[in-house]
């Protein structure tokens, strides 16, 4: 309705022009010309959210999320190891599986601590130590004259959580059993000599115990005994839990210090699952497109501190078929040799994956690249049976660890394939799909009627600006797929990303009403095959995100008569 007024508007402006010099009103005017609309459709991927541009899914915390949960302590490094192209982007993906110390004490201190290096302990407020303040529990309903330390809701009258739940995951599942003397110990107070007592199901208390003076320490022991940590801590996903309770007034700091005075020890994972899983789902698929695929993944696995020939792999890739079936597709199943994995404290790996032979004596690496390239979340299971191997606590024997750590090499070169192809000699990716999609409406905004200012459209002007490739390496080009509505015809014409004018012309014949382009970018596939190299190239400090500015340029003809 606006712009019949603007029309007629115009018309009047020169109704009055013509009547001003002439002094008559004519019967009829007519209005020719050939003007011209230009339109910045501004860079699509900008429209994208926070976190959605591709560079934004190349980030090593991106990865690591595409790799594993949160949950798991998965590393990402950039790799620059000299078996893969310096131009190409890749990453080393690390699950450190296990790694104890074989001097068990000491890995048992190590979990004691909190992040900032102290014991981890329980504060008695001073108020505790007061008889009278404990008068105050006596109508309390089932107060019997005990308050229980409880990790979860502090001083109770009843037994909750436990006091302390020190993690000793890799312990339950690599040690079958071990000799020794085995509790709990804090400073010594006489209150709490009298009234602290302590229970740890998994050193095998029959109940609470009461605490022993020695050496300034007070000791809740079980001595000359044997645990089984495969068993005993099974039922609490490896924590060892120690319940603190007070059956009389005392107060102070109570320390998290276990006593774990071990003498031999048995490794063996063979009657018990040393296993686990990893979730992943290939976050780039996303973005890309379903027919990207990685062109090849590599994996590898390093156990070390066991025995020559004393240990195998099983490694499966479980998920979920179109079927809504559970698929366990088996990638490895050998024995396993003593390899060292190398720590890395930097954000890249610079040293070659090729040159670091590692466990699994059957393969040169193992393949992973249907597991990327599943369309779906699934994930990589894996167990590691070690057979029996004895322990001796002695000097020999506390230098050592025993390790396992999964390595994944993910290079981002790709092969793009359409089941369907679009466009004869490209691939489609998907990027995002941020590019604009019309739908039925007119480019324009025509109605199709004669209020329309551009109702004789006879020329546009499709152009790519600013054109930046960052971090992509491969022949592109942006396809206009122009439908028909009244005919059902649709029209496909290429612009080259590379061409010196990225552009494309469309006269009259190829202007329908609804104009409703729709873009996509596709990739040129080699000579003489039906897929396309997409690689990402290594990303520097600096470099501009992949985009380019649409912009459309349109010419009427207008000819327009109004009789009076």
């Amino acid at each position: 309705m606006r712009k019949a007024v603007i029309k007629r508007r115009l018309f009047l402006l020169f109704i009055c022009i013509i009547a001003v010099l002439s002094c008559e009103i004519p019967q009829s005017l007519t209005i020719k010309g050939k003007p011209g609309l230009y339109m910045p459709l501004g860079d699509p991927f900008n429209k994208l959210g926070p976190g959605e541009r591709l560079e934004d899914y190349l980030t090593l915390e991106k990865i690591r999320e595409m790799m594993g949960s949160e949950d798991n302590e998965v590393h990402v490094y950039d790799y620059r190891g000299t078996d893969i192209g310096a131009d190409v982007q890749a990453y080393l993906v690390h699950y450190p599986i296990a790694n104890m110390k074989l001097d068990l004490q000491e890995y048992v201190d190590e979990a004691l601590v909190n992040d900032d290096g102290e014991l981890i302990s329980f504060d008695i407020p001073l108020q505790y130590s007061d008889p009278t303040y404990w008068n105050t529990f006596g109508g309390t309903p089932g107060f019997n004259g005990e308050l229980f330390l409880t990790g979860d809701d502090g001083i109770k009258t009843s037994e909750g959580e436990p006091t302390f739940k020190i993690a000793l995951v890799d312990m339950a599942r690599l040690v079958k059993k071990v000799d020794g003397t085995f509790g709990f110990e804090t400073s010594y107070d006489a209150s709490l000599e009298a009234h602290l007592r302590v229970y740890i199901p998994a050193f095998g208390f029959t109940g609470y115990k009461q605490g022993v003076e020695h050496d300034g320490m007070l000791q809740f022991l079980e001595e000359n005994t044997t645990i089984h940590p495969q068993t005993d801590l099974s039922g609490t996903n490896g924590f060892l839990e120690i319940y603190i309770k007070m059956t009389g007034p005392c107060s102070g700091q109570i320390e998290s210090d276990v006593v774990f005075d071990w003498t031999e020890a048995v490794i063996d994972t063979v009657g018990e699952n040393f296993d686990g899983e990893y979730p992943i789902e290939n976050s780039l698929k996303e973005f890309l497109g379903s027919g990207v695929n990685f062109k090849e993944v590599k994996s590898y696995i390093y156990v070390d501190g066991i025995e020559d020939d004393g240990a195998s792999l099983i490694l499966d890739h479980v998920y979920i078929d179109e079927n809504n079936t559970d698929i366990t597709d088996e990638l490895a199943n050998g024995d396993l040799e003593p390899k060292t994995w190398e720590p890395i404290t930097a954000d890249s790996f610079d040293k070659s994956l090729s040159t670091l032979p590692h466990s699994f004596i059957n393969e040169e690496y193992i393949d992973l690249t249907n597991v990327l390239n599943s369309n779906e979340a699934s994930k990589l299971k894996y167990q590691i049976l070690i057979e029996e191997m004895e322990v001796v606590k002695d000097d020999d024997n506390l230098s050592k660890s025993i390790t396992a750590d999964l390595v994944i090499l993910l290079v981002m070169d790709f092969d793009v394939f359409d089941e369907e192809p679009i466009f004869e000699g490209y691939s489609k990716l998907d990027m995002g799909g941020a590019l604009p999609d019309p739908g039925d409406k007119d480019l324009f905004a025509r109605e199709g009627n004669d209020d329309d200012l551009l109702s004789n459209v006879e020329m546009v002007k499709i152009s790519l600006k600013n054109i930046e490739k960052g971090v992509i390496d491969g022949e592109l080009a942006i396809l206009v797929v122009n439908p028909d509505h009244n005919t059902g015809k649709v029209k496909k014409h290429l612009i080259n990303i590379n061409s010196p004018d990225p552009s494309l012309t469309l006269n009259i014949d190829d202007l329908p009403f609804p104009f409703t382009p729709k873009f996509e970018i596709l990739l040129k596939n080699e000579a003489g095959e039906d897929y396309a190299e997409f690689k990402i190239k290594h990303r520097e400090h600096g470099d501009k995100p992949f985009g380019f500015s649409l912009t459309v340029e349109a010419r009427a003809d207008l000819n327009y008569t109004v009789t009076f």
